[in-house]
């Protein structure tokens, strides 16, 4: 997608909306093999760069921070990030469902 001759503020709302998708199709995705994900909200009263939502499956629980096309972590969530590293905790970034599938170690099925 050429998004070069959008305005800024243009190219956020898509970033925003894509990102929104590909929290939906994880969520979806994790619920179909018996998941559950915890959302964390943003705004007033979060912490600077928790990551999206905490997903557990299969006694496993990974922090996980959607991100979409070329977009980084912000330096806050680089810091957070390390410091749930840190503690032996995995820390996912996630840029599409493969990318979540293989985080959460979940059963890949091939169509073809």
């Amino acid at each position: 997608m050429n998004l070069s001759g959008l305005t800024a503020q243009d190219r956020k709302l898509i970033y925003k909306k894509e990102e929104s998708n590909l929290k939906r199709a994880c969520t979806y995705l994790l619920k179909t093999h018996g998941g559950f994900s915890l959302p964390l909200p943003g705004g007033m009263g979060a912490v600077n760069g928790s990551p999206d939502r905490i997903c557990f499956y299969e006694g496993r629980a990974v922090s996980v921070e959607f991100k979409v096309a070329d977009r980084k972590l912000s330096r806050t969530q680089e810091e957070m990030k390390a410091n749930i590293e840190a503690t032996g905790n995995v820390y996912a970034v996630v840029r599409c469902e493969a990318d979540f599938a293989a985080a959460m170690g979940l059963p890949v099925r091939m169509l073809f």
